[in-house]
């Protein structure tokens, strides 16, 4: 009955689409998504119809949602990674925490997500578990020290100077400064803080 049901879902939604009706046919596939949030056809009818309308915001949920029900761990990535970075966009990179850490317990060693989910975390003010990630992302790095791995230390100390310890927080600005001259964005934060530490000759 279930795979009935769905069947005639996407024939009723195709025939909205072969009939110029996006909107009817969103509707239509919307209500079978909620009565089978499992259904792969549904699922990917649904996110094809919300990319092509720019629909973000219930694009980014619909694979928020349906990382749950994914096995493969390609497809989670990908996922994991679209969602991410829709609400990026969208200003509100905590809401894709779920997906992401869904998708790092299936890849650990996939850096790319884990430096996406210290970022959700950060925005959240998760900043323990932000950090131990964070910290974990610069051992990778062991002697190496470039631009990547500043933005790993500028990251932190935006972790130290949310936990209070602008001490720390300057260490880490100073660490990224190093490996990133120029950045205005690193040299900014580095003078505000030391201003606020009362620090001036930093």
């Amino acid at each position: 009955e279930g795979e009935e049901r769905i069947g005639l879902s996407l024939a009723l939604a195709n025939a909205r689409l072969a009939a110029d009706q996006r909107d009817r046919a969103i509707s239509c596939l919307e209500k079978a998504y909620e009565e089978s949030p499992a259904s792969l056809e549904i699922r990917d009818l649904l996110a094809e119809q919300y990319r092509a309308v720019d629909a973000l915001e219930p694009l980014a949920k619909l694979l928020t949602g349906a990382a749950q029900y994914i096995e493969e761990a390609e497809t989670l990535l990908d996922f994991a990674r679209e969602a991410a970075s829709i609400y990026g966009k969208l200003g509100s990179p905590d809401q894709a925490i779920e997906v992401l850490r869904r998708a790092a317990n299936a890849v650990p060693d996939d850096r790319e997500i884990r430096l996406k989910l210290a970022d959700g975390l950060l925005a959240a003010g998760h900043l323990d578990e932000c950090e131990t990630i964070l910290n974990e992302l610069i051992e990778h790095f062991g002697r190496r020290r470039n631009a990547e791995r500043a933005s790993l230390h500028f990251r932190l100390a935006k972790v130290k100077q949310g936990q209070g310890d602008l001490e720390a927080a300057l260490e880490q600005l100073e660490e990224a400064s190093g490996m990133a001259v120029g950045n205005t964005e690193i040299m900014s934060m580095l003078a505000r803080l030391s201003r606020e530490a009362g620090q001036h000759d930093r």
